[in-house]
């Protein structure tokens, strides 16, 4: 095996001139007045109107909001005065606290906001006595829109007081433990976003598709990748984000160019609709969980002529620092990733040197990096570090995501720290079941979960079958002769489809 150059891989470093993305959005104003902007059902309007549409909104949230108060609660259904109260909040220089409206329990939202020092919140009406306590200023965006103050000076160009280069905070699911607000950039935002946009070609006749929860970061790209570069953005309807067929019914009917998925509902999308008609999508960017590349071939299939991307990344790391373009042509047992993010830099773990094979966990530093958690200093501690290799002295995040190196300097993700389970004495990943599993013929899907039983750890698999003519008791046979000793499952289910979370992700938690 030979010795890489060193455990640090470094991304292109590009001076970005734009540091700020209300600024960059009103330079798409300016260049595509005329174009349009955001789609959602039958409405559509232009960039000009909704330059205006921001400037009425982000006055009247100056007339209304504290001076002192430097972040604004967004909890807004996905719509076209969502994108508004986002755009308007930026625009104050203020930042956006992204809160799903349809996700988030009282007590959760009390708990963000408190973590938060928020006391002002944009709410759609049918939430804001439910959600929020008479502490908190809430106003709905019709209360807004109606105020007197936003009609006096509605075309007025000005920007708010307060500097930071904050500009989002994004909650993490508190999967194990209290939520975590993560603090989101404006500069490791834009960082990303060109990123994204040199490498996938975006141009400004494209159609964007925007899905995800507000309280996911993807929501990001999916609004500002297509907005700044003066593309078309069509909004998703709230609660249908995870429909396939209304998902391959809006690509096909709204000449949807560029869209994203992640593996659990790509897989969704490809098994239950099966008719595509003249869709014009060009661009597929899957991420935000893992997913296996058995994939790839059925979306080249469903999708001739689609270029389909492979994204890596968390909050932590603004929208993403690792891609991998696929080949049509290539046969891919895992999906790798080789493209690193400008100004970005990789370490796994605190290796001076790597071979091929080596497996460690990835640590990212640079632009992409977030100032950290809002208010949780043990939390800080935890997650990031200071590391000196070859001379070379950064601030890292620990992703808590293990790595193996391939040849040509490609990177395959093996799984999470967090999903290392002791089985039969052998430690073992949940995700490599799971692969093994999926390659199976007559296996679509599966779900390898711990479940503790009399004290003891048990393994059981739940499966979704390629028919209902598949047998349990073959099927067991034949996964038990495929499976390594350790990674036996102790118990087999039938399940109709995989769980996923408001988010589109794997619901790891999900009840039978």
């Amino acid at each position: 095996m030979n010795n890489l150059e060193s455990s640090i891989r470094v991304g292109l470093e590009v001076n970005h001139c734009e540091t700020d993305l209300y600024d960059m959005f009103a330079k798409s104003v300016s260049r595509f007045p005329d174009r349009i902007s955001l789609i959602y059902g039958d409405s559509k309007i232009s960039y000009m109107e909704l330059n205006r549409k921001v400037n009425e909104i982000a006055l009247a949230i100056e007339q209304k909001i504290d001076p002192e108060s430097k972040v604004v609660g967004i909890c807004i259904s996905r719509s076209i005065e969502q994108v508004v109260a986002i755009l308007a909040t930026l625009k104050l220089n203020r930042v956006c606290l992204m809160l799903n409206a349809q996700g988030e329990s009282k007590v959760r939202v009390s708990y963000m906001l408190s973590t938060c020092g928020c006391n002002f919140v944009l709410s759609d009406k049918g939430v804001m006595k439910r959600k929020f306590s008479d502490q908190v200023q809430v106003y709905s965006y019709d209360d807004l829109e109606n105020s007197k103050n936003a009609v006096t000076r509605n075309n007025q160009e000005y920007r708010g007081d307060l500097s930071s280069d904050n500009a989002f905070i994004f909650f993490t699911s508190g999967s194990t433990g209290s939520p975590k607000g993560v603090w989101v950039s404006h500069r490791s935002t834009i960082n990303s976003l060109q990123w994204r946009k040199e490498l996938c070609d975006i141009e400004c006749d494209d159609v964007f598709f925007y899905k995800a929860p507000i309280s996911s970061d993807i929501c990001l790209w999916e609004i500002f990748l297509g907005i700044l570069n003066g593309a078309s953005i069509f909004i998703a309807k709230p609660l249908l984000q995870t429909n396939p067929k209304y998902l391959l019914d809006s690509i096909n009917q709204h000449g949807i160019s560029v869209v994203q998925f992640v593996g659990s509902l790509l897989k969704k999308v490809l098994l239950d609709s099966p008719d595509i008609h003249d869709s014009k999508l060009r661009a597929l960017m899957c991420g935000g969980e893992y997913w296996d590349g058995n994939l790839v071939s059925k979306v080249f299939e469903k999708f001739p002529g689609i270029r389909l991307f492979n994204f890596y990344g968390q909050t932590e790391t603004s929208l993403g620092v690792l891609a991998y373009e696929c080949n049509p042509e290539g046969n891919y047992i895992e999906v790798p990733l080789l493209n690193i993010c400008f100004n970005t830099v990789l370490a796994i773990g605190d290796k001076e040197h790597l071979c091929v094979g080596d497996v460690g966990e990835l640590w990212v530093g640079g632009e992409p990096l977030s100032s950290g958690y809002v208010n949780n200093e043990e939390a800080n501690q935890k997650s990031y570090t200071m590391i000196e290799l070859r001379g070379l002295k950064k601030r890292f995040y620990k992703t808590g995501d293990y790595f193996r190196v391939l040849e040509g300097e490609k990177l395959e993700f093996v799984g999470r720290k967090d999903f290392q389970v002791k089985l039969h004495g052998v430690r073992v990943q949940v995700e490599e079941i799971e692969q093994l599993v999926n390659s199976i013929e007559d296996v679509s899907a599966s779900i390898a979960r711990v479940e503790r039983a009399n004290g003891l750890n048990k393994l059981t698999l739940y499966i979704v079958p390629i028919s209902e003519l598949v047998d349990l008791t073959d099927l067991k046979k034949t996964i038990r002769t495929s499976l390594p000793a350790a990674m036996t499952p102790d118990g087999i289910q039938f399940i109709e489809t995989i769980p996923v979370t408001a988010n589109g992700k794997v619901d790891r938690d999900f009840k039978i």
